[in-house]
């Protein structure tokens, strides 16, 4: 009986692993967006990166001529060393 019981633990572990892996498998589709995400870079020629003072975060619109906050995060606008 012992056997027998071992083998049902056995063959449902199995099963359980093969259905657990096909789950969590990649399409293709989904490896060409993750390669896009990784592979893009940012446009540094907007007002974020080119302004006197930039967001650290780089929020959309955020940079200013004028020292103050991230109209975005509400963080304090830094100088941008690259200018």
């Amino acid at each position: 009986m012992k056997k027998s019981f071992f083998k049902f633990l056995f063959v449902v572990g199995f099963f359980s692993f093969v259905v657990a892996c096909k789950s969590g498998t990649n399409t293709d589709a989904n490896k060409s967006d993750q390669t896009n995400i990784i592979s893009s870079k940012p446009d540094t020629t907007t007002k974020e990166y080119t302004s006197k003072y930039v967001c650290e975060h780089h929020c959309p619109g955020s940079g200013s001529e004028q020292p103050g906050k991230c109209s975005e995060c509400a963080m304090q606008l830094i100088e941008n060393k690259k200018k």
